[in-house]
């Protein structure tokens, strides 16, 4: 559906596929079902795909969208959703868009096996570097990080708005699917009201 709305615009006549710079990010999605206290099994019984992370000093329960960005045009080309326990690292290669060059994306998709994915993919890779224990980052790798951070700030920017706007930051449905079909159809109003922006 998201491809669809693509197809329509350039047929138009305004092309999207100049540059194809991509932002990868994800966010945290609360479940419907919200966990008891007194009954700990709860949450499993009503919403079995739902999953608890902490964050800091909150329980989290729910899922994470992951979703690639354009970051020319500032359309939402592709989605994932996962349980809220699943690591970044694991899903960048799955939520690139087609026809991509050039990926950004922060410090917590930064692996070799990544690295190495967007390079067999012949995709520019401009994920930011992360120090690790007795690796402490570069001053080139610093640079490079700086230079990223504007441009990633544009998936930032559309998060905030997804949940201020759209209610994205809960789900409205219970299970995987259901929940999914939530962030595709909110997505696609999305990307309607920024194509109005895109035709004027």
């Amino acid at each position: 559906l998201i491809a669809m709305v693509e197809d329509q615009l350039e047929s138009k006549g305004y092309c999207l596929q100049e540059g194809r710079m991509n932002i990868i990010d994800a966010i945290l999605v609360k479940s419907h079902t919200r966990p008891r206290s007194g009954n700990p099994d709860y949450l499993k019984q009503r919403e079995p795909d739902a999953e608890t992370i902490r964050r800091g000093n909150k329980l989290h329960c729910g899922y994470k969208l992951h979703m690639g960005l354009d970051a020319e045009t500032g359309l939402i080309r592709t989605l994932k959703l996962t349980g809220s326990r699943r690591n970044d690292v694991n899903e960048l290669l799955s939520v690139i868009p087609p026809g991509t060059r050039t990926i950004y994306a922060d410090k917590g998709y930064h692996s070799a096996s990544n690295r190495m994915g967007l390079k067999d993919l012949n995709i520019e890779d401009r994920i930011m570097y992360r120090a690790s224990r007795g690796h402490p980052l570069t001053l080139e790798q610093r640079e490079f990080n700086q230079e990223i951070i504007p441009i990633r700030s544009a998936i930032e920017r559309k998060f905030g708005k997804l949940k201020l706007w759209h209610r994205l930051g809960r789900a409205v449905y219970r299970g995987l699917n259901r929940v999914y079909r939530q962030m595709v159809l909110t997505a696609l109003a999305v990307n309607l009201k920024r194509c109005v922006a895109l035709c004027t």
